[in-house]
């Protein structure tokens, strides 16, 4: 689960793979901001095929926060 969510996030931060630090969150990556974080969400849920609630988005802060959260989704 975790190298799709790091394609995913290399698609919508414009990065590449070695540029992915393995804890990869709001405070390590510069143009995570809140409309890349809303782009972010979008992909995960057309691509994981889930739905979040407004609460779950906006709890998620990294990586590890969108595995425990698509975890919880039963993906």
């Amino acid at each position: 689960m975790r190298k799709k969510i790091i394609r995913v996030m290399c698609d919508v931060f414009s990065l590449d793979k070695s540029d992915i630090p393995e804890d990869i969150s709001k405070n390590t990556v510069e143009n995570w901001d809140s409309l890349q974080h809303l782009i972010l969400m979008s992909e995960i849920e057309s691509r994981f095929n889930v739905k979040f609630e407004p609460e779950e988005i906006i709890n998620v802060n990294s990586i590890s926060d969108l595995e425990e959260l698509l975890k919880l989704k039963g993906v």
